[in-house]
Parts: C-alpha cells; structure tokens; sequence
C-alpha cells in the first residue's frame, strides 16, 4: 500500500484490505475523520508514521500479533479511540505515537516491550489504566505526560 493511500477521506467509515499487505504506509488513513473501526490485516509487520493521524473518529483498532513496531504519530489526535492492546509482537512504540488520544482511557502493553519513547502517550488526558509489562527495559520522558 503507498503513501497516503487512503488520506483525506473524510467519508470513509470502513475498509478490508487483503493479508498480502505487510505495512501500513505512512499517512496512509491520515485525516479520515469518519474512520469507526479498522482490522490491521494479519501480515503487517510495521504501522508507519502518521498511520492513522487525525482518524478522530477511530473508536477501535485490532492490532495483530505479527506488527513488531507502532510508528510515530501512527494513532496522533485519535480521539475517540477508547482502548487499545498491543500484541506480543509488538516491541517499540515511538514517539508521540498515541499522542493526544484524549479518550484513551486503558492501554495494555506486551510482555515483549522493551521501549516506549518519549511523548508516546502524550496528552491521553482520560487514561486511568496502563498495564506495563515486567521486561519493559525503556520508558523515555514525557512518554504519558499532559501537554
């Protein structure tokens, strides 16, 4: 899938993509506004920058066990995401990657973590629960601080 694919449709409210795709492009649903719901097919390895930017509308997002990395900004400003679970697959959240999910309110973090970066969880105003992982070996700064 290229870049931006999907970027500026703001009537889109679901997609199916095949499980012959192993990345999410950057910007590739940036500023779909109307985006309810999203399945990340089977096969993706890596959810790139800027991802799911601005998909104000994201209430839920299925990560599967085969992504190994969230980009930065991937869920930036997806404000009516709610909660979200990372697979064990998943080994590095980056920077400002859930940044400004002011109705995030509960993360589940992996066994397998080892970093999360600076600002990850920037500005999750609502958050009341983030289980945190025994191996976990970095959390930077700011990684859940209000702005």
């Amino acid at each position: 899938m290229g870049e931006a694919a999907f970027r500026f449709c703001s009537g889109l409210t679901q997609v199916n993509l095949p499980d012959t795709i192993t990345e999410i492009a950057y910007g590739a649903f940036a500023d779909c506004g109307s985006l309810e719901e999203f399945h990340v097919p089977g096969n993706v390895i890596s959810i790139s920058y800027n991802a799911f930017t601005n998909c104000t509308g994201l209430k839920e997002v299925r990560i599967p066990e085969s992504v190994a990395a969230i980009g930065s900004e991937a869920f930036k400003n997806c404000s009516s995401l709610r909660e979200v679970s990372l697979p064990s697959g998943v080994t590095e959240v980056a920077y400002d990657a859930f940044m400004d999910c002011t109705g995030l309110n509960r993360v589940t973090l992996p066994n397998n973590l080892y970093s999360i970066s600076d600002g990850a969880f920037r500005n999750c105003v609502n958050l009341t629960r983030v289980v945190v992982p025994d191996g976990l070996r970095e959390i930077d700064s700011g990684v859940f601080a209000p702005f």
